[in-house]
């Protein structure tokens, strides 16, 4: 798993980042070459990101909050953020579809402004995928979130036809748009993969 520390994605109040923005990176684990990967390992283990949100949840005892599934040293690496009282918790989830370590990801703050205002539109995490997956006709591998007036929006990375989109869900669950994206979303104090050379 990687380091929590590394992981605070752009849940924090209404920021996001410009990902459309971003060059490719040859190899970084996270554009869309290397999603073709992450999701052939993904279905070798008869995985999908509904599955690891339900593996975690049930882990940590809470809700799902966020994930990231990208490839770190050519294998899958999932994390799935859960809200377990005022706290986030990074769950990684290995390829057999296991809870494995759990700890505490400090920098995601006001998540409990996502849960409520899910719980009110009485949306899961799972209707937010399948809304951005059947939008996209791809498979998640990641989403991030944020709560605003009392209403949660959802940021959801599928990856299809060999194309990394971009689907936004809006609180009740429904996919309101959709963009092609360079790459999955990094944290916001990771630094940026850097090109490898001849690759």
């Amino acid at each position: 798993m990687r380091s929590v520390k590394k992981f605070a994605l752009p849940l924090v109040g209404v920021g996001v980042l410009a990902l459309a923005a971003w060059p490719v990176y040859a190899h970084c684990g996270k554009c869309a070459g290397d999603c073709k990967e992450v999701l052939k390992q993904m279905d070798a283990g008869k995985l999908t990101a509904a599955s690891m949100i339900a593996t975690a949840e049930a882990h940590a005892k809470g809700k799902a909050v966020g994930l990231l599934v990208d490839l770190e040293k050519d294998k899958m690496d999932a994390d799935v953020f859960v809200l377990v009282g005022e706290k986030v918790q990074a769950v990684a989830i290995g390829a057999d579809g296991k809870a494995g370590k759990m700890e505490e990801a400090k920098e995601m703050k006001g998540m409990a402004a996502v849960i409520q205002a899910m719980d009110a539109a009485k949306v899961t995490m799972g209707a937010v995928i399948g809304a951005a997956e059947e939008k996209s006709k791809g498979k998640a591998l990641a989403v991030t979130a944020t709560a605003t007036g009392g209403k949660a929006s959802f940021e959801v990375h599928c990856l299809a036809s060999d194309k990394i989109q971009k689907v936004t869900v809006d609180n009740a669950g429904k996919a309101t748009g959709m963009e092609e994206a360079k790459m999955l979303p990094a944290a916001a104090n990771e630094e940026k993969p850097k090109m490898k050379p001849g690759g």
